[in-house]
């Protein structure tokens, strides 16, 4: 094919070989790569191919232009020198390298802004017209010199390039020309294994270790499983993997093995990738979940390797040495050049997080003796602006949702006490660490209300007590609260007005059935977010209705008033879907004091979810609930309290009230990457704080025991 194609645009081009010499050295070239088609002969052939492109490109093998041949017959030859020269004064070509660990996408757009930028630099010279290969060189604005430039050429050895495309990562990061890339070390969502360091990391890759400490210090064995393309950059990132458990797989069945608990048995690394997926349905290649043993027996679980815009809902991020991928702001530092040559400027600088450790970048390593200095800073820019980094704070936004705050009773005892901003001091840091915090406040304010009074169900709040809301970074208030008429209906439009002075939107109730049912809406660095909610667990009164304030009502006092309002509901649902929003729907659900939900609340949950809803939280519990994962949404049935106290006799019911979540929820470039659950308990009877380790591992195995749905397999494989 190579033969016919240069012999094609051999004829083509009429070359006119008008002297014996070359045209023999051409007919020999194509004899010499007949011979290299049938043999082994140990001379490259890409050597020979690029005398043939020489050949084409400059009109012959010396680099000798058409019209130098045609001077040299009419008997106007130069003298060596003057030869010498015209010879470094042609258009020359560049060759390019790229490296096979670059996929295939970027390798395109590499080569299409190489293109791109030569354009750019001949335009920045002048007129094309003026670089020749008469003069060589052409002269723009204050006389800077410019070479000439036939194009760019592939080619496949890095040792003969003039420009080298390559995975960098450390202190090779000084020469990155695209990126940073970052890779996020996973594990099930219901993994009790949340930090490692890269030390137990790195010994774990190189095999010398297999377990990971959990929450409670148990060992914790591990499955790795890694696509090709990832592990081929790890090992370049790290170095050589000796790990025993290794599972090179396809990404279909690794997203496989986080819903389901089954990792294929690939017997190591074993890197027959069609092999493997032909076998994903054999259940006789595969392996499950093994519970931990009473003997202290390590728990098997599965750990992946993923690029950041491929994390996905059924996956816990883990921190490495503190650091957590799905923080904003952290701390970035930008690429220079260790010895100042070429280093970027501030336009074309590269930001990155200088201490964790499974971050990469495209680098470029430039002929200086042959590509001009202007092209280079012309190809750095648009490649920086072509391929950029899979982590963009600008892309990332996040979303708190928490559950019941009741300023009154306990808490508000305590706010008269010991301050109005008590009851948040422990956690604040927690609830501003979001683009938007979301605060279910149940109550109404009340002038001169008796907020503390014990032993009562009847609530009202201070009006003062807004301090705490604005004190923790409120951005959105829900009102589907069953208390939040508890004084009357004026009182809520009271509150309202409150809301409006601050500035701070409501959803789930409103001044009237109209106001009630419209949503919240925000955008966040591009992205937009819809919050909806509705009340189906009453009282009656605390509905909204046509002329007075409350709660977006989902009237349960019959199925066909239900179903009515629901239908309602779901239309609202699809309609903002076609608008492009995120949608968030929460419920004031019907109480209970189990882990686990009912079927009908998961029933009804998931039908949201079928509706289009992306989250759907429920507002009401007291006690944290389970979870579901699905492939078109996330659900939390129950978040428990975080501003209310309750102290009820039962010991076992008085930890579960003091049990809380604040689940964040993690958006990338407009879809919902990831949930973290972030675990509270109440001291005081008004004032949570983080949960000690212990604690928080006590809560989740409750929490993930009473979940339902795709991955709880993972957690009930490993707490039989």
């Amino acid at each position: 094919m190579i033969k016919i194609k240069l012999l094609k645009k051999f004829m083509e081009k009429k070359f006119l070989i008008k002297n014996t010499a070359g045209f023999f050295v051409f007919i020999t070239t194509i004899l010499l790569l007949s011979v290299f088609s049938f043999t082994s002969c140990s001379i490259s052939p890409q050597l020979i191919k690029n005398r043939l492109k020489d050949f084409f490109y400059n009109d012959g093998f010396s680099g000798q232009s058409q019209d130098t041949v045609q001077d040299s017959e009419n008997g106007n030859e130069e003298d060596d020198g003057d030869a010498a020269n015209d010879d470094e004064r042609s258009p020359m070509p560049i060759n390019v390298y790229i490296d096979s660990l670059i996929d295939y996408r970027d390798s395109n757009i590499i080569m299409q802004q190489l293109e791109k930028s030569l354009e750019e630099y001949k335009l920045l010279a002048g007129d094309e017209s003026k670089i020749s290969a008469e003069s060589g060189k052409a002269f723009g604005q204050d006389n800077l010199a410019f070479k000439a430039y036939s194009g760019f050429i592939q080619v496949y050895d890095a040792g003969s390039a003039d420009l080298v495309f390559k995975i960098v990562s450390g202190k090779q990061l000084d020469i990155a020309v695209a990126g940073p890339f970052y890779y996020a070390a996973v594990t099930s969502f219901y993994s009790l294994v949340e930090e490692i360091s890269y030390e137990d990391f790195d010994q774990c890759w190189r095999g010398i270790k297999t377990s990971f400490n959990d929450l409670e210090g148990h060992d914790t064995e591990m499955q790795i499983a890694v696509s090709k393309q990832v592990f081929d950059v790890m090992e370049n990132i790290t170095g050589k993997c000796n790990a025993p458990n290794l599972h090179i797989l396809s990404s279909q069945d690794i997203e496989s093995a986080f819903k389901t608990g089954i990792i294929l048995k690939s017997g190591g690394k074993d890197t027959n990738l069609d092999k493997e997926a032909q076998n994903s349905s054999d259940a006789g290649n595969s392996i499950e979940d093994t519970a931990q043993g009473t003997d202290g027996s390590a728990v098997m679980q599965i750990m992946s390797i993923v690029s950041f815009d491929n994390i996905n809902p059924y996956q816990k991020v883990l921190k490495i040495g503190g650091i957590n991928l799905l923080d904003k702001n952290i701390k970035e530092e930008e690429f220079t050049a260790s010895d100042g040559s070429f280093s970027y400027d501030e336009q074309n600088s590269l930001n990155y997080i200088s201490n964790y450790p499974f971050v990469f970048a495209i680098g470029a390593e430039f002929n200086n003796d042959v590509i001009d200095r202007e092209l280079i800073g012309i190809i750095k820019g648009n490649i920086k602006e072509a391929i950029s980094s899979n982590r963009s704070e600008d892309h990332l936004a996040s979303v708190i949702m928490t559950g019941v705050t009741a300023l009154t009773r306990q808490v508000a005892a305590r706010m008269d006490e010991k301050g109005i901003l008590y009851p948040a001091e422990k956690i604040r840091d927690v609830l501003l660490d979001a683009d938007i915090t979301h605060i279910s406040n149940e109550v109404a304010f009340v002038p001169d209300c008796f907020a503390a009074r014990p032993n009562t169900t009847v609530f009202c709040s201070k009006p003062e007590y807004i301090e705490l809301l604005k004190y923790i970074g409120t951005d959105v208030i829900e009102l589907t609260g069953n208390h939040i008429n508890d004084y009357g209906s004026k009182w809520l439009d009271y509150t309202i007005d409150i809301y409006d002075r601050e500035g701070i939107p409501y959803f789930g109730g409103g001044r009237n059935i109209e106001d009630a049912l419209k949503p919240a809406l925000f955008e966040i660095n591009g992205l937009k977010i819809a919050f909806l909610g509705a009340n189906p667990a009453g009282p009656s009164y605390a509905w909204a209705t046509e002329t007075t304030a409350g709660s977006a009502p989902i009237n349960s006092l019959s199925d066909e008033l239900m179903e009515k309002d629901i239908l309602q509901y779901e239309e609202a649902i699809k309609l903002l879907k076609s608008q492009g929003y995120i949608v968030i729907f929460t419920f004031q659900y019907f109480e209970h004091e189990n882990y686990s939900p009912t079927a009908k609340q998961v029933e009804d949950f998931e039908r949201i979810i079928n509706a289009g809803a992306d989250i759907v939280s429920g507002s009401q519990a007291h006690v944290p609930h389970g979870v579901k994962i699905l492939d078109n949404g996330f659900i939390n049935f129950g978040l428990g309290n975080l501003f209310f106290g309750q102290q009820p006799r039962d010991a076992i019911l008085a930890k579960k009230v003091r049990q809380g979540i604040i689940a964040k929820h993690i958006f990338y470039e407009g879809k919902h990457i990831n949930t973290e659950l972030i675990t509270t308990f109440i001291e005081d009877a008004s004032q949570p704080r983080p949960t000690t380790d212990e604690e928080r591992a006590d809560l989740l195995k409750s929490v993930f025991k009473a979940s339902k749905g795709d991955g709880s397999i993972i957690y009930q494989a490993q707490h039989k």
